[in-house]
């Protein structure tokens, strides 16, 4: 048996991790209008895929403050947001995956964007 799960939303609460994001930007004078505009300028950039850049989401903030110099400050802050991730899995998520695991079910996690991100 194989077992297809979707990652966002389904084992990470991914509504908590964009606040991390966000809260995390805060000292920075990062509004949460300008990240949530600047998020879905990012990830809507094309019309044929929905994909976030934690690079390119920078770049979108630190343009419309015209603070160029904060890029990789704001990606570094973006990024350091995925390294708290496992405290932002949904309660039961290990223990679903641990049963379908001891039943010897193939586990394939689905989800799609930014390689890099989605490796992060």
């Amino acid at each position: 048996m194989t077992i297809i799960v979707d990652l966002d939303h389904m084992l990470l609460n991914t509504e908590l991790l964009k606040l991390k994001m966000r809260q995390a930007l805060e000292p920075l004078g990062v509004s949460q209008e300008l990240f949530k505009s600047t998020y879905s300028a990012t990830v809507n950039r094309d019309d044929n895929r929905y994909s976030y850049d934690a690079q390119i989401h920078a770049q979108k903030i630190a343009q419309a403050t015209g603070k160029s110099e904060l890029v990789g400050e704001i990606t570094n802050r973006l990024y350091g947001t995925v390294d708290q991730t496992e405290n932002l899995l949904y309660d039961d998520a290990k223990e679903f995956l641990a049963n379908a695991r001891s039943t010897g079910a193939s586990i394939i996690l689905l989800t799609r964007g930014d390689p890099a991100w989605q490796n992060k």
